[in-house]
């Protein structure tokens, strides 16, 4: 679902010919992941063409795509307590091919401090964790301990940031655990990824 400079042959992408062919309404595509563990029914909808208004509430936070080849974005900094991250700005890619969220292993590092966490809680712990607050596009994008931190068993939960290098100025990787809390548009006619809060 990316831009068609990652295809091999630099041939239209299936969603692009979906586009041309007129088959989807709006040259957008959708995510809503459910982070409900107590809902084994639907886990997300992936949506071709438009925005389903019962999984998300409030405004959606639009950013720009600043190269069109992965969903690549800036993040204007990450904050945890007192504690600032890319406080210049830095690149990140929205994907949901990545189930947790990657950024450099020394931000981790600092991250987990800020915080209190090594690797793993008790779950009955997790609502006294402090917020770790994105802010993209001049707007704070909260993550509270129960978005952050990923139930593996019943009383015990794991934290899920994950230490990745940089490639190609690429810092962060925003993948489920962010798109769980916010419901992700990709506009590929305007060249935008926006972010609402996910109802779930």
């Amino acid at each position: 679902m990316g831009y068609p400079a990652l295809s091999f042959y630099k041939t239209p992408t299936v969603f692009q010919n979906m586009i041309k062919q007129h088959l989807v309404s709006r040259p957008i595509f959708s995510f809503w992941l459910n982070r409900n563990y107590e809902d084994n029914y639907v886990g997300g909808e992936l949506l071709l063409g438009n925005i389903n208004p019962s999984h998300y509430m409030g405004e959606f936070t639009y950013v720009n795509v600043t190269r069109p080849r992965f969903w690549q974005i800036e993040i204007d900094k990450i904050q945890v307590q007192n504690y600032n991250s890319c406080s210049d700005g830095c690149q990140a890619i929205v994907d949901t091919g990545f189930s947790m969220i990657g950024g450099p292993p020394e931000a981790i590092a600092d991250i987990q401090r800020q915080i209190g966490v090594v690797d793993e809680v008790p779950c009955n712990e997790i609502s006294d964790l402090p917020y770790i607050n994105f802010v993209i596009g001049g707007k704070t994008l909260p993550l509270t301990g129960q978005d952050y931190m990923l139930k593996v068993t019943k009383s015990l939960c794991v934290f899920a940031f994950q230490g990745v290098n940089p490639i190609n100025g690429v810092e962060w990787i925003l993948g489920d655990v962010f798109i769980g809390r916010y419901y992700t548009v990709f506009d590929m006619g305007n060249n935008q990824v926006g972010f609402a809060l996910a109802r779930n």
